[in-house]
């Protein structure tokens, strides 16, 4: 019952889960958390908080790079670099994150790539239009529940693999006036191809955990929708808001080994 937003798209799975392994956070200018019940202005799966992420906007002059690498135990390796300014009435972040390790045991490896870009343009003294593309794809080794609570109840899983690759889109416009009105008309997407494969069947722990068969899950979504929200201010103490969410989600879900 917790919605969230990544840079004004909603990412939430059909029912409401979300991995926020998968979210990586280089460039992210801010989080917000509202607590409570969020539906009036966020919609109704919004229950009973909303959480938002928001990427950096470009605003220097002088145009900013950004670029620097780590590493660590483990085979771990980061790399990120990042390019953003401002000129007038256009204003641009462009950046990019690549992660890297090992792990600390068999099939414990994982991998996250992130490319994303936000640029405004200021069309004239009352109307300023925002787009914002975000593209993360990650891959990570899963061990299985091999050591339950400190229990040891089976060796790793030698070949489970899981991936996810995900990429969402807004297009903003805000117009001011007149008076004071102040208006936003936003449109959005978001793609999510998620996969969890085991293609050896582990005969020998095969009898102890169903899931050493092998299979081949898959996780195909699409979240589409549109969105305006108008604000009146009456006085400095008053404000009204309201507006019209519409949105269309759709998927495939299943195991394709079993049609």
């Amino acid at each position: 019952y917790n919605k969230v937003i990544v840079d004004g798209v909603p990412v939430n799975d059909p029912g409401g889960t979300f991995d926020f392994g998968t979210v990586p956070l280089f460039e992210a200018d801010r989080i917000e958390f509202l607590r409570g019940a969020e539906s009036t202005l966020y919609g109704s799966d919004a229950m009973t908080s909303v959480v938002q992420v928001w990427s950096r906007t470009g605003s220097t002059e002088i145009p900013e790079l950004r670029f620097g690498a780590d590493a660590g135990n483990y085979g771990t390796e980061n790399g990120y670099a990042s390019l953003s300014g401002a000129n007038g009435r256009f204003d641009y972040s462009v950046f990019g994150n690549q992660f890297n390790t090992n792990g600390s045991g068999r099939n414990d490896d994982y991998s996250n790539s992130l490319e994303g870009a936000n640029l405004g343009a200021k069309l004239n003294d009352w109307a300023s239009v925002r787009l914002r593309v975000r593209h993360d794809n990650s891959v990570a080794g899963v061990q299985n529940e091999w050591n339950f609570n400190g229990n040891v109840l089976l060796p790793p899983d030698r070949d489970q693999r899981a991936r996810q690759n995900n990429l969402l889109s807004s297009l903003e416009l805000d117009i001011k006036g007149p008076s004071n009105w102040q208006h936003r008309f936003t449109g959005f997407e978001h793609v999510t191809h998620r996969t969890n494969i085991d293609s050896v069947n582990d005969q020998q722990s095969a009898t102890l955990d169903p899931d050493m068969f092998p299979f081949h899950a898959i996780a195909d979504l699409n979240r589409a929708g549109f969105e305006y929200q108008g604000s009146y201010v009456e006085r400095s103490w008053a404000q009204t808001t309201f507006g019209y969410y519409g949105e269309d989600e759709n998927g495939f879900v299943g195991d394709i080994n079993f049609g």
